[in-house]
């Protein structure tokens, strides 16, 4: 809605319609050039507070904030528990949820563009199509972000492949980039958005759940099954962010007990991990997360499945996703649990290359320059390897590997010390699905050492020696004694 078209009640200045007939807040009832009491229909001066003749209240004194339920007094611009700003120029970005200003032109917290075309919520403050805007509610910016293309990334081949065999196998377990800062950690990532095949949804889903896997419904598709067939719709996987200052209830969700008893469980606000159901949930400066949002993280990635739980009120939703977070090891380590939950580590580092630093330099130019032609330009790329994805997910249930790449995986994780059964299962995963990636229906020893790279350095014992510890040479030494081979 345009500025000129909202004013102020003059009874208890709430924003409101400037064609409205009555406030939405006080009730008061706007006649011609005359202001009506809405209990009684007393006339009434502007600014008066309390009805002179049946003494009602037009002051809204406090009211629950939208967001988070909290108490908040009518004046209030911040709400106290969950920081929401109540103002009719901050809104969500829509792609990271975000609040901005209205008059930005990029979210600052992720960088997304605002397109012209896509205009911004026509009320101020509106909830959703079916509720009328209440005050203190923030609008929503729609955004669309302009991606740099994942095939234009010049280097860090072994970075790409990590999100790759992620992308066509998620049951591999995420992926982790340590790095410095400008390596295209976060680039990449973004930009999988793109390349990844779309997904069939139930139309309407909160948590974007798989209607041809009934095991893994939530409960609002459970119900609607009863009645028969689920509506579908396919739409593009979601690369959600995950801010490190977010709160658990922008997490995992937050239940209000009142509205829960009033309206049962649709009344359940669903957090990040639900937008981030069947897609990809990244988290930048990972290490740097606070321990209460690991504990989360670590228990929805191992059982799938997220359960809010308030007094007696308990919550369940699908949560699979694919962990990627991306860090500077300068600032910190990650937490040991974590880490050995994230399959495969990548370390990345600046290209060296004189020649290949001044390609870099140029495509980033062109690209700033001009982002929709340079995005047209590596289309028919994305095109090719979003085809090349879609084809490795239909070989893989068909890659057989040798049993004994199996013997040589269980006895190098052995040779290297690591701990637990995990390193066994995810170099196995990520050996069958290189293979897929590249083709083939058997995995041969340069998918072993692919898979070995990734899985094994992070989880090694670290020693007094440790930068000795681990390299491809010595990796590919045990690989071959034990299969047999001469090095």
């Amino acid at each position: 809605m345009k500025d000129e078209e909202k004013t102020v009640c003059p009874i208890c200045d709430a924003i409101i319609d400037e064609k409205a007939t009555s406030c939405h807040r006080c009730g008061a009832v706007f006649a011609e050039n005359e202001y009506v009491c809405g209990n009684c229909g007393t006339p009434l001066r502007v600014g008066e507070k309390v009805c002179r003749k049946c003494g009602m209240d037009f002051g809204v004194k406090e009211y629950a904030c939208p967001l988070c339920g909290a108490p908040v007094s009518a004046d209030a611009i911040v709400c106290s528990k969950c920081g929401a700003e109540f103002s009719e120029n901050v809104y969500r970005c829509s792609f990271c949820g975000e609040k901005i200003r209205r008059d930005v032109k990029s979210c600052p917290h992720c960088s997304a563009t605002l397109v012209e075309e896509i205009k911004i919520e026509e009320k101020v403050g509106e909830v959703s199509e079916e509720e009328e805007k209440k005050p203190g509610v923030m609008g929503k910016l729609r955004t669309r972000r302009l991606l740099f293309p994942f095939t234009a990334i010049i280097g860090q081949e072994m970075m790409k492949r990590a999100e790759l065999l992620n992308a066509i196998n998620p049951n591999i377990g995420g992926a982790l980039l340590r790095g410095h800062r400008g390596t295209a950690k976060s680039v990449s990532v973004r930009a999988l958005a793109e390349i990844l095949p779309p997904i069939e949804v139930v139309s309407g889903c909160r948590f974007s759940c798989d209607p041809k896997d009934t095991r893994t419904l939530c409960w609002e598709c459970r119900e609607k099954l009863k009645d028969g067939p689920l509506p579908t719709e396919i739409r593009r996987v979601r690369v959600i962010d995950l801010p490190l200052n977010a709160t658990e209830d922008r997490v995992v969700g937050s239940i209000d007990i009142d509205k829960i008893l009033a309206e049962g469980l649709k009344a359940f606000e669903p957090g990040i991990l639900a937008d981030a159901n069947r897609g990809v949930l990244y988290i930048d400066e990972i290490n740097l997360l606070d321990d209460f949002l690991v504990d989360v993280l670590l228990d929805a990635a191992a059982m799938g499945v997220v359960t809010v739980e308030r007094e007696s009120v308990s919550v369940s939703y699908p949560a699979k996703f694919i962990i990627v977070g991306s860090m500077n090891p300068e600032e910190g380590g990650l937490r040991p649990q974590l880490l050995d939950r994230i399959a495969l580590v990548v370390e990345i580092t600046g290209i060296a290359d004189i020649d290949v630093r001044k390609k870099i330099v140029a495509m980033r130019e062109e690209a700033t320059k001009d982002i929709i032609s340079f995005r047209k330009k590596h289309e028919p790329a994305t095109k090719r390897l979003r085809a090349r994805i879609i084809r490795a997910r239909e070989l893989l249930p068909r890659v057989s590997i040798p049993d004994r790449f199996l013997d040589a995986i269980g006895k190098t994780s052995v040779e290297f010390q690591l701990d637990g059964h995990r390193p066994d299962i995810m170099m196995e995963r990520t050996a069958r699905t290189n293979a897929a990636f590249e083709g083939r229906n058997t995995v041969t020893f340069e998918d072993l050492m692919v898979a070995g790279e990734m899985v094994i350095p992070h989880r090694m014992k670290k020693g007094v020696f440790e930068a000795e510890d681990f390299s491809r040479e010595r990796l590919e030494a045990v690989f071959r004694a034990s299969l047999g081979e001469e090095t």
